[in-house]
This record gives C-alpha cells, sequence and structure tokens, in this order.
C-alpha cells in the first residue's frame, strides 16, 4: 500500500501483520479524497485531521500529504499503534496515540476540522463514537466526517450529525456527515 498523492505520494507504508486491519482499498482512498476536494472543497492547508480506528493511517496520511497541519492518529491495539509509528516517523505533524475511541476523554487538541472514522466492520460503532466525539470536544460545528462500513451496515447517525453524501463500493460503504451545532439541533 501507498499513499496516492501530494508531497509523500509514492511513500509505501507497513501493514500490520494479522486481522487487527482492514485498510481502505487505494480506489476507495482516491474517491474519498475526490470527494473531500471536489463536491466539499476542503483545502487541507487550513484542515486538521483526525484519524480514528487508524489501521496503517492511510487516511490521515494522505491529508497530511495534500497539506494538513497536523493529524492526530487513534488506535487500541499495541502492535497497529507500532506499525503506525512506524509508518509517521520523520513526520513531525503526526501524533499517535493509543486509546480505545469509545472512551476518549475530554480533548486537550483544538477541534479537527476532518475525522475519519473507519471501526471494525459490522460493530455498530459509528453512533458511539460520533456521540464520543462531539461531547469530549473533538469536533466543531461543522466538521466534517468520513466514516467506512461494511456492505451489511446501514449508516446510522445520531441526531447531532447529518450524513451529506454517501456512496456503496464493493467492498463497503462510504458516508460524509456533517457535525451540527446546538442551533441545529433544536
Amino acid at each position: 500500500m501507498q499513499i496516492l498523492g501530494g508531497k509523500f505520494k509514492g511513500k509505501k507504508l507497513a501493514c500490520p501483520l494479522g486481522s487487527h486491519t482492514r485498510p481502505t482499498l487505494g480506489h476507495i482512498r482516491q474517491a474519498i479524497f475526490n470527494v473531500l476536494e471536489n463536491r466539499f472543497k476542503i483545502n487541507f492547508f487550513e484542515t486538521s485531521v483526525l484519524d480514528l480506528y487508524a489501521g496503517t493511517g492511510a487516511l490521515g496520511f494522505e491529508a497530511l500529504s495534500r497539506g494538513s497541519p497536523n493529524a492526530v492518529f487513534i488506535d487500541q491495539a499495541s502492535e497497529v499503534v507500532a506499525v503506525l509509528k512506524q509508518n509517521l516517523k520523520n513526520v513531525p505533524e503526526a501524533l499517535v496515540l493509543q486509546k480505545d475511541i469509545i472512551s476518549l476523554k475530554k480533548n486537550t487538541f483544538s477541534p479537527f476540522d476532518l475525522v475519519f472514522m473507519d471501526p471494525p466492520y459490522d460493530t455498530n460503532l459509528i453512533s458511539k463514537t460520533v456521540d464520543v466525539l462531539q461531547q469530549g470536544g473533538w469536533v466543531h460545528p461543522n466538521s466534517l466526517g468520513v466514516v467506512e462500513i461494511g456492505l451489511k451496515e446501514d449508516l446510522v447517525v445520531p441526531n447531532n450529525c447529518q450524513i451529506v453524501h454517501q456512496k456503496q463500493y464493493s467492498s463497503c460503504h462510504i458516508g460524509f456527515i456533517r457535525f451540527l451545532s446546538k442551533e441545529e439541533l433544536l
């Protein structure tokens, strides 16, 4: 697996051994970034990134490669975190944390503009993750989330965000969600 665009284009990423990760396929990553850049007009030079259930870190790394000033990568498995740190060695804009995402506490960083969420398939973790992000101050109103779920799952989000775009691929569903402000919830 390698980075598809930007200043790190062509950089190879190591993958953890075993079944702890399921890297997003290259053509799906390319499609995600096409949607972010063309439909949502994301300027990566002004976009802070949070990559949850990070695995290889490919999604967050793609954003860094395209100019994001910083990215935080979070995964729970120690062997995955070790490979993430290896992949992101010598990338000072990246921070890798080993944490249980559902147990995240209050955010000590500025809220993130873009959040990648790629939990294990068929776990229905998206709604819980979205709630944790909003309650902990990890996102701000209008933050954008990119969600990857399995084909057997439906993208269900709590009422504190809305699905703004989605697409089905041969191996997964990709959804784009926007976090809502308190005023929009009233």
